[in-house]
């Protein structure tokens, strides 16, 4: 986990959640919602994304790959291939974190990072209203947090669209740290490879 940072994955983490067709944006979040609402399917949706880290001190990004699942009883899970080779498993604001030897432990968060990663996945629009403000810059969304504790970390989000779907999402962080997603296909699966992301040993 010290390849990641707790807080930074998770700060990462909050990006996930914009990841389906998106609405048109004509009112910023109001035009969003759609886009954070999952299909309501039987089986359990697989997104695959790219992630590219840009740093201040560094000359090269660092570059991950990863999937994105989520179940139809709304559990959702997130794992990184190599190098990070880790997995998130979010069943409501319960952070369940493998670090690679299967077994899934709590991982600790506080209120504000909870409360982020609740909003976004859940496409929660009110309470997204409540804790950022929104607003559209040269045609992205651009999404900036009004609660003290993510503010100190994240300056603003911004999500892109192409064809009706969600291209990238940019976090650009205080630290200077810029963590950009390029999402992929979103394919449907049942059976073992549905419940193995959420399984535990």
């Amino acid at each position: 986990m010290a390849s990641l940072g707790r807080r930074g994955f998770l700060l990462g983490l909050v990006l996930l959640a914009a990841c389906l067709p998106a609405a048109r944006a004509a009112d910023a979040l109001d035009g969003f919602a759609d886009a954070l609402r999952w299909p309501d399917k039987t089986e359990t949706a697989k997104l695959e994304f790219s992630e590219e880290r840009t740093f201040p001190f560094r000359r090269f990004p660092k570059r991950f790959d990863g999937q994105m699942y989520r179940a139809p009883d709304g559990m959702l899970a997130i794992v990184y291939g190599a190098p990070a080779n880790i997995r998130l498993v979010i069943e409501g604001d319960k952070i369940l974190y493998d670090k690679g030897d299967g077994k899934l432990q709590p991982l600790p968060t506080d209120g504000a990072d909870a409360r982020a990663i609740s909003d976004l996945l859940r496409g929660d629009i009110e309470r997204l209203k409540a804790d950022w403000n929104s607003s559209l810059e040269n045609g992205a969304l651009r999404l900036t947090p009004t609660l003290e504790p993510i503010a100190n970390e994240i300056k603003y989000i911004e999500v892109t669209t192409d064809h009706g779907r969600v291209q990238t999402v940019e976090v650009h962080q205080k630290n200077q740290v810029v963590r950009k997603y390029d999402f992929g296909e979103l394919t449907w699966i049942d059976g073992a490879a549905a419940a193995a992301p959420f399984a535990a040993q």
